[in-house]
């Protein structure tokens, strides 16, 4: 019985843990490759993709006029809070782990339309 419970609970704090790995409670949506394409035709030049990916990873592929800062870099903080923050932002890196992190660093200073490209690079080139 109390093998049971354990399980149970085991697995409701997994499944918290998952949500909050994948932005829940965030304030941050994620948004996919097809949804990011709409919003950018619908708002044009008032939504931003910033890459948050490295110079190398950059020069093998990017979304086209997207903006990069690295987010590993010691003044990402700095460069993002000089970005025009009525803007919407859609962050992308490879796979969608980084442009979380950034997307949260993003919303701490005082970023309110961030969405992070579920997949990443690597679902958009695909």
């Amino acid at each position: 019985m109390n093998t049971t419970y354990f399980t149970i609970a085991a697995l409701i704090a997994a499944g918290f843990m998952f949500l909050r790995l994948q932005g829940f409670g965030s304030g941050i949506s994620s948004i996919s490759s097809k949804d990011a394409k709409a919003l950018k035709n619908d708002q044009g030049a008032d939504v931003v993709f910033l890459d948050v990916r490295t110079t190398r990873e950059v020069q093998q592929g990017k979304i086209k006029n997207s903006k990069n800062i690295d987010v590993m870099s010691s003044d990402f903080k700095q460069k993002v809070d000089r970005l025009d923050k009525s803007k919407t932002y859609v962050v992308y890196c490879r796979s969608g782990q980084r442009s979380m992190r950034a997307a949260k660093q993003m919303k701490a200073l005082g970023f309110e339309k961030i969405f992070n490209l579920s997949g990443g690079f690597m679902r958009w080139s695909n």
